[in-house]
């Protein structure tokens, strides 16, 4: 009983296998990474905080104002890939996932990408 029950695993493992390996190339991939406003809360939560645990929490508010006033200043622009991409390496600060400065991009894609004059 014990050598049918080997030799039927040895014959189902290599089944086993290719099933598993079908199933994680089945799967869906999830999403990149968090959203662009929570790396900001991030970012703002980093600058705030005092090493011990504790934030300043008059200086997590007036980033979090200044985060939110620079996101309204580019919300609905047109900005090209090329320029979105270096500007969200450059907002990121070298931490494309956890951290995003809504104010450092802003003023990369102002200076980039200024809108259209007006007739």
């Amino acid at each position: 009983m014990e050598r049918r029950v080997a030799i039927s695993l040895q014959r189902c493992l290599p089944l086993l296998v290719a099933a598993g390996l079908a199933g994680c190339a089945g799967e869906t991939k999830q999403a990149a990474g968090l959203s662009r406003e929570t790396r900001s809360e991030n970012y703002c939560a980093r600058l705030a905080g005092t090493g011990t645990g504790y934030y300043d929490q008059s200086l997590l508010l007036e980033c979090r104002r200044e985060e939110y006033t620079a996101a309204a200043r580019v919300r609905g622009r047109k900005v090209p890939g090329d320029v979105d991409a270096g500007c969200a390496a450059t907002a990121s600060m070298g931490d494309p996932l956890l951290l995003f400065s809504w104010s450092r991009y802003a003023l990369c894609v102002e200076r980039l990408a200024p809108p259209p004059a007006e007739p």
